[in-house]
């Protein structure tokens, strides 16, 4: 749970993403599925350092903003699932690796 609140402090009935709080815990993690979870705020910049992740599910939040350049060129990334948030961005923003599956239907 202290990872948890580490990434995503609580504020009253909404979760905020707090990226400078993230820098250094991830390194090593290799998948990171939050859909549905009320999630608000742009995607963290820290999740960048996540070198491992191979899966990530951040769909039916309430995120906003660009989806970041840097997301599609996380070396072991295959799965990435943003539907049905705020988001904009194009394909080509998130698609640098070939073998990538994007999920992004339902955002601005």
């Amino acid at each position: 749970m202290e990872l948890f609140q580490a990434l995503f402090p609580r504020s009253e009935s909404q979760i905020n993403i707090e990226p400078e709080r993230t820098t250094g815990f991830l390194r090593n993690l290799e998948s990171l599925h939050l859909r549905n979870n009320n999630l608000v705020g742009e995607i963290p910049d820290s999740l960048k350092n996540c070198l491992a992740l191979s899966g990530l599910d951040l769909g039916l939040n309430k995120l906003v903003g660009t989806i970041p350049r840097w997301i599609g060129s996380l070396p072991s990334l295959g799965l990435l699932v943003l539907r049905s948030n705020n988001l904009t961005g194009t394909n080509y923003q998130v698609k640098s690796q070939k073998n990538l599956q994007v999920f992004k239907d339902y955002n601005r």
